[in-house]
Protein backbone atom coordinates (compact mmCIF):
# COMPACT_ATOMS: atom_id res chain seq x y z
CA UNK A 1 0.00 0.00 0.00
CA UNK A 2 2.68 2.39 1.22
CA UNK A 3 4.76 1.91 -2.37
CA UNK A 4 1.13 2.00 -4.30
CA UNK A 5 0.36 5.65 -3.09
CA UNK A 6 4.44 6.23 -3.48
CA UNK A 7 5.18 7.22 0.25
CA UNK A 8 8.07 8.96 1.43
CA UNK A 9 8.42 6.77 5.18
CA UNK A 10 6.94 3.74 6.18
CA UNK A 11 6.13 3.88 9.66
CA UNK A 12 4.90 0.23 11.17
CA UNK A 13 3.73 0.90 15.21
CA UNK A 14 3.38 -2.11 17.14
CA UNK A 15 3.21 -3.31 20.65
CA UNK A 16 5.34 -5.34 21.83
CA UNK A 17 4.83 -9.00 23.92
CA UNK A 18 7.06 -11.11 25.33
CA UNK A 19 6.61 -14.73 27.39
CA UNK A 20 8.03 -12.56 30.57
CA UNK A 21 5.80 -9.92 32.29
CA UNK A 22 9.06 -8.63 33.24
CA UNK A 23 10.50 -7.24 30.30
CA UNK A 24 9.96 -3.76 29.14
CA UNK A 25 10.85 -0.76 26.80
CA UNK A 26 10.50 0.82 23.54
CA UNK A 27 12.64 0.53 20.49
CA UNK A 28 12.48 1.10 17.33
CA UNK A 29 13.72 -1.31 14.32
CA UNK A 30 15.06 -0.86 10.75
CA UNK A 31 15.31 -3.43 8.43
CA UNK A 32 18.99 -4.55 8.02
CA UNK A 33 20.45 -8.12 9.30
CA UNK A 34 20.07 -8.59 13.22
CA UNK A 35 23.71 -8.17 14.91
CA UNK A 36 22.38 -10.28 17.94
CA UNK A 37 19.88 -12.71 19.60
CA UNK A 38 17.12 -10.08 20.98
CA UNK A 39 16.89 -8.82 17.55
CA UNK A 40 16.98 -12.28 16.30
CA UNK A 41 14.79 -13.21 18.82
CA UNK A 42 12.14 -10.59 18.00
CA UNK A 43 12.16 -10.69 14.48
CA UNK A 44 11.30 -14.08 14.35
CA UNK A 45 8.69 -13.94 16.92
CA UNK A 46 7.24 -10.75 14.51
CA UNK A 47 7.56 -12.25 11.33
CA UNK A 48 5.49 -15.49 12.71
CA UNK A 49 2.14 -13.45 12.51
CA UNK A 50 2.70 -13.22 8.80
CA UNK A 51 1.20 -16.52 7.90
CA UNK A 52 -2.59 -14.91 9.85
CA UNK A 53 -1.88 -12.36 7.23
CA UNK A 54 -4.66 -12.54 4.35
CA UNK A 55 -2.64 -10.92 1.72
CA UNK A 56 -3.45 -10.67 -2.02
CA UNK A 57 -0.35 -12.29 -3.76
CA UNK A 58 -0.95 -9.88 -7.10
CA UNK A 59 -0.16 -7.34 -4.43
CA UNK A 60 3.22 -9.15 -3.00
CA UNK A 61 7.13 -8.18 -3.97
CA UNK A 62 6.62 -12.54 -4.08
CA UNK A 63 4.20 -13.35 -6.14
CA UNK A 64 6.28 -14.99 -9.03
CA UNK A 65 9.37 -16.23 -7.92
CA UNK A 66 10.74 -16.15 -4.33
CA UNK A 67 14.25 -16.44 -5.76
CA UNK A 68 13.99 -12.65 -7.28
CA UNK A 69 11.38 -11.58 -4.64
CA UNK A 70 14.72 -11.91 -2.03
CA UNK A 71 16.93 -10.19 -4.53
CA UNK A 72 14.37 -7.28 -4.95
CA UNK A 73 14.02 -7.07 -1.21
CA UNK A 74 17.36 -7.01 -0.34
CA UNK A 75 18.38 -4.13 -2.90
CA UNK A 76 15.59 -2.19 -1.98
CA UNK A 77 16.50 -2.66 1.83
CA UNK A 78 19.97 -1.92 0.85
CA UNK A 79 19.36 1.37 -0.94
CA UNK A 80 17.15 2.77 2.18
CA UNK A 81 19.20 1.36 4.68
CA UNK A 82 21.24 4.58 6.01
CA UNK A 83 18.08 6.98 5.64
CA UNK A 84 15.98 4.03 7.40
CA UNK A 85 18.83 4.21 10.19
CA UNK A 86 18.76 7.96 10.22
CA UNK A 87 14.75 7.87 10.76
CA UNK A 88 14.90 5.51 13.29
CA UNK A 89 17.20 6.90 15.08
CA UNK A 90 15.02 10.20 14.72
CA UNK A 91 11.80 8.19 15.81
CA UNK A 92 14.03 6.52 19.07
CA UNK A 93 15.48 9.83 20.23
CA UNK A 94 11.43 11.63 20.00
CA UNK A 95 10.12 8.81 21.98
CA UNK A 96 12.92 8.94 24.78
CA UNK A 97 11.95 12.65 25.62
CA UNK A 98 8.51 12.26 25.46
CA UNK A 99 7.21 8.86 27.13
CA UNK A 100 10.78 8.00 28.86
CA UNK A 101 9.08 8.94 32.50
CA UNK A 102 6.64 5.83 31.73
CA UNK A 103 8.68 3.72 29.29
CA UNK A 104 12.34 2.85 29.20
CA UNK A 105 13.84 3.42 26.05
CA UNK A 106 15.81 0.44 24.81
CA UNK A 107 17.90 1.31 21.94
CA UNK A 108 17.47 1.43 17.97
CA UNK A 109 18.18 -1.76 16.57
CA UNK A 110 17.87 -3.68 13.27
CA UNK A 111 16.34 -7.08 12.06
CA UNK A 112 15.16 -9.25 9.20
CA UNK A 113 11.62 -7.96 9.77
CA UNK A 114 8.91 -8.70 6.67
CA UNK A 115 6.69 -5.99 7.08
CA UNK A 116 9.78 -3.88 6.32
CA UNK A 117 10.81 -6.13 3.18
CA UNK A 118 9.68 -4.45 0.24
CA UNK A 119 8.92 -1.17 0.96
CA UNK A 120 10.30 1.39 -1.57
CA UNK A 121 11.08 4.07 1.15
CA UNK A 122 12.97 4.36 4.31
CA UNK A 123 10.87 2.67 6.97
CA UNK A 124 10.68 1.36 10.81
CA UNK A 125 9.14 -0.32 12.60
CA UNK A 126 8.19 0.98 16.28
CA UNK A 127 7.83 -1.32 19.18
CA UNK A 128 5.91 1.52 21.74
CA UNK A 129 5.28 -0.47 24.78
CA UNK A 130 5.20 -4.09 25.99
CA UNK A 131 1.57 -5.29 26.38
CA UNK A 132 2.77 -8.19 28.32
CA UNK A 133 3.97 -5.94 31.24
CA UNK A 134 1.16 -4.67 33.34
CA UNK A 135 2.63 -1.07 34.09
CA UNK A 136 3.07 -0.58 30.49
CA UNK A 137 0.07 -2.62 29.43
CA UNK A 138 -1.67 0.55 32.10
CA UNK A 139 -0.14 3.47 29.57
CA UNK A 140 -1.17 1.63 26.80
CA UNK A 141 -4.83 2.26 27.42
CA UNK A 142 -4.28 5.49 27.83
CA UNK A 143 -5.29 8.86 25.58
CA UNK A 144 -1.88 10.55 27.08
CA UNK A 145 0.37 8.57 26.16
CA UNK A 146 -0.83 7.36 23.02
CA UNK A 147 -1.01 11.07 22.20
CA UNK A 148 3.00 11.75 23.30
CA UNK A 149 3.73 8.72 20.98
CA UNK A 150 2.03 10.39 18.16
CA UNK A 151 3.86 13.57 19.03
CA UNK A 152 7.18 11.99 18.80
CA UNK A 153 6.48 10.27 15.65
CA UNK A 154 5.25 13.48 14.10
CA UNK A 155 8.57 15.44 15.13
CA UNK A 156 10.59 12.76 13.90
CA UNK A 157 9.22 13.29 10.59
CA UNK A 158 9.49 16.74 10.42
CA UNK A 159 13.35 16.09 11.51
CA UNK A 160 13.98 13.52 8.97
CA UNK A 161 11.82 16.01 6.44
CA UNK A 162 14.12 19.05 6.93
CA UNK A 163 16.87 16.74 7.00
CA UNK A 164 16.26 15.27 3.54
CA UNK A 165 14.54 17.96 2.15
CA UNK A 166 16.58 20.25 -0.58
CA UNK A 167 15.84 23.80 -0.17
CA UNK A 168 14.61 25.59 -3.24
CA UNK A 169 17.03 27.75 -5.06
Amino acid sequence: MANSNQGDLFISIHVNAWHDPAVNGFMTFFLAEAKNDEARQMAQFENSVVRYEDTNPALSIDAGEPMLAAVLGELISTKYLEESQVFAGLVQDELTGRVRHQVRSRQVDQAGLLVLNGASMPGVLVETAFITNVAEENFLRQNSFKNRVAEALHEAIIAYKSRVEVPPN
